[in-house]
């Protein structure tokens, strides 16, 4: 993975693409089932019923990470459905907004990420969360699981992004990802469990190479997810 200081990340992603192999079309990709992603789910503003959403991820029994561009506008955080495990318009759970916690950055372009304090904790028997985790150091596969507007009712998985350019806190990754996306989970297989390391913000292409481009969480939501602010 390259780091780049004043370039750009489209610059960065430009010149990456070049230089890395393209993934293999649809492999990878495949439908994850209720039971084996049961803490990612939709999120949406308005009640389930609304034609616009995003992914969100459970990083703590009472805490959601997404994207913070699907949030443009709300500032009523009870105007939030979090559906985790949603499969087949039916999710074991459906809970409300409590908090809208925004990062603490500086404001700019890369702060496209946010935390949304549940009304109620999600009962670990439904799901139990992904523990938020510092970016990865190497060039390791990376997976995605998330909703799309093509294919609503059910979360979709793949594990064939690497990462191929940083700068700050945006981190650039060789699979495309598709409207719904935003807001999905970036994760790494570490000690025998799935930790979220990015959320995914926006698609990025290059002629005919596509890209995807992730925010890094900021340490603040990382102590704040583990219990620790």
């Amino acid at each position: 993975m390259r780091h780049f200081g004043r370039a750009g990340m489209a610059a960065a992603l430009s010149a990456a693409l070049w230089l890395w192999p393209a993934p293999g079309g649809t492999e990878g990709l495949e439908p994850a089932g209720a039971s084996r992603w049961p803490a990612i789910g939709r999120l949406s503003v308005g009640g389930l019923a609304a034609r616009g959403f995003c992914t969100g991820t459970l990083v703590a029994p009472d805490l959601v990470l997404s994207a913070a561009h699907c949030l443009r506008g709300v500032d009523d955080p009870e105007r939030l459905s979090f559906a985790p495990g949603w499969i087949a318009g039916r999710a074991p759970a459906t809970l409300r907004g409590a908090e809208i916690i925004r990062t603490d950055g500086p404001g700019g372009s890369g702060d496209d990420i946010v935390l949304i304090r549940l009304a109620r904790p999600v009962p670990a028997e439904l799901a139990r969360p992904y523990p938020l985790a510092p970016p990865p150091r190497g060039d390791g596969p990376l997976a995605i699981i998330g909703y799309s507007h093509a294919r609503p009712d059910a979360p979709e998985a793949r594990d064939d992004c690497y990462p191929i350019a940083r700068q700050g806190v945006l981190l650039g990754l060789s699979c495309p990802v598709v409207a719904g996306n935003s807001g999905a989970p970036v994760l790494v297989r570490h000690d025998g469990g799935w930790h979220v390391v990015a959320v995914i913000r926006s698609r990025f292409a290059v002629m005919e190479r596509a890209a995807a481009i992730a925010v890094i969480p900021p340490e603040s939501f990382r102590r704040r997810a583990a219990g620790r602010d």
